[in-house]
């Protein structure tokens, strides 16, 4: 599932994820943030996990971006 990262609590080491489309709110522990510390930033966009009784977060990751460009290729010139 896709959301974003509203909330984060260094202290209690917990954080907050609003579900994007339907803007469920999650608590998670830190301990399951898949990826590096120094990525966490306000408002993140996230993929993320539920358990099978869908109440707690089990997997939180940045979401990640496509690396590809788009972009059209002039073949001919304009006057062509």
């Amino acid at each position: 599932m896709n959301g974003f990262l509203v909330g984060l609590n260094a202290q209690k080491k917990r954080g907050l994820i609003e579900q994007a489309h339907n803007k469920r709110k999650f608590e998670f522990d830190l301990r399951v943030w898949d990826g590096d510390f120094k990525e966490i930033t306000p408002n993140m966009e996230v993929e993320f996990e539920l358990t099978d009784d869908k109440k707690q977060v089990s997997v939180v990751r940045p979401k990640k971006v496509p690396l590809e460009e788009f972009a059209i290729h002039q073949t001919k010139s304009i006057k062509d």
